[in-house]
């Protein structure tokens, strides 16, 4: 993990994408960190982010009032 994120910083390096960073920290159960980046994901259109409602990696995080939050921004075009 720390190849492409380093969990003290808010960044990740070149070789990362946001949805990744937010899987791993989802992995972790930092759920904070995870919405952080996925919202990073959202915000910079990350070719992944459609698949967020549909990715069995991020049931940990459905119950989260955030979660749909976020799903339902694709429904509008990808923005809250």
């Amino acid at each position: 993990m720390r190849l492409f994120i380093d969990p003290d910083r808010k960044e990740i390096t070149a070789y990362a994408l946001s949805y990744c960073a937010a899987l791993t920290y989802a992995g972790m159960g930092r759920k904070d960190q995870a919405f952080e980046w996925l919202e990073k994901a959202r915000i910079g259109r990350d070719a992944s982010f459609p698949f967020l409602p549909y990715d069995p990696r991020f049931d940990p995080l459905k119950g989260d009032p955030r979660f749909k939050t976020l799903a339902n921004s694709l429904k509008k075009g990808g923005s809250l």
